[in-house]
């Protein structure tokens, strides 16, 4: 009925406490019937785990005392008619679960598609809530925490401009105010948001987050310069079919 996927997730626990396959089993349940609207899921006993079913997928829990890194729950995404699990899929559905797990396990790290891919229980969370946001609503989220004028956006004016001496005073105001930019700030300010418009391309979750940064707090071209690095080199990386390697190193 099933074929295994080479996708997996396995959620590593510090000792035997916890090691079971009732969260994970309840946490497919809710993130399958999630993605297969309109469907019932079932769940059904293994001698390891269990399988939880629902529309076209289904996840397999196989809990195990004994693992390279210690006791671990795996979990497997299958398809229903033996076929491979598309990798978008795959990859949010064992996301999903392992998220909702840890709501109620006390497992420390995630092991992630491969043995030498290890990523810490607080890392794995906060990538989950980095990835979660709805940049659809950035504007919205930019808004929140952008400061308030009283009279809105754009306060009226309230000087009589055929007033001489008003007029003058608002010209030099905004004298004043064109002094006040700095001419090197300005040209390293747009060199950071061109920085953050390649690295759209790029990764486009990491240019937005970026962008929030720096409309909100004023961009920093420090901090862009070292995204960009960084994200580029996790790019080469993952191009180069490295990262596992290189993750696994800095990880030991």
């Amino acid at each position: 009925m099933f074929a295994k996927e080479q996708a997996y997730a396995a959620l590593i626990l510090p000792d035997l406490q916890g090691l079971e396959a009732e969260s994970s089993a309840s946490a497919s349940t809710r993130v399958l019937t999630k993605a297969s609207p309109g469907n019932r899921a079932e769940r059904f006993a293994t001698d390891d785990g269990a399988i939880v079913l629902c529309g076209q997928w289904a996840i397999r829990i196989s809990v195990q005392p004994d693992s390279d890194y210690g006791p671990r729950i795996l979990l497997e995404p299958l398809d229903r008619d033996g076929g491979e699990v598309p990798e978008d899929v795959a990859s949010r559905l064992l996301s999903d679960i392992v998220l909702e797990t840890l709501a109620d396990s006390p497992a420390d790290i995630i092991e992630w598609y491969a043995p030498e891919t290890l990523i810490g229980r607080d890392d794995f969370i906060k990538l989950r809530r980095f990835v979660d946001v709805d940049f659809t609503d950035l504007t919205d989220l930019i808004a929140e925490d952008l400061p308030e004028f009283e009279d809105g956006p754009f306060p009226e004016v309230s000087e009589d401009l055929d007033d001489p001496t008003q007029i003058k005073r608002r010209l030099d105001r905004l004298q004043a105010e064109l002094a006040a930019i700095d001419g090197p700030a300005l040209r390293i300010g747009a060199a950071s948001w061109m920085m953050t418009a390649v690295l759209a391309i790029v990764a486009l979750p990491v240019a937005a987050a970026l962008a929030v940064v720096g409309l909100v707090r004023g961009m920093d071209f420090r901090l862009a310069s070292q995204v960009m690095s960084v994200t580029m080199l996790f790019a080469a990386l993952e191009n180069t079919d490295s990262l596992n390697r290189v993750l696994n190193q800095i990880l030991h």
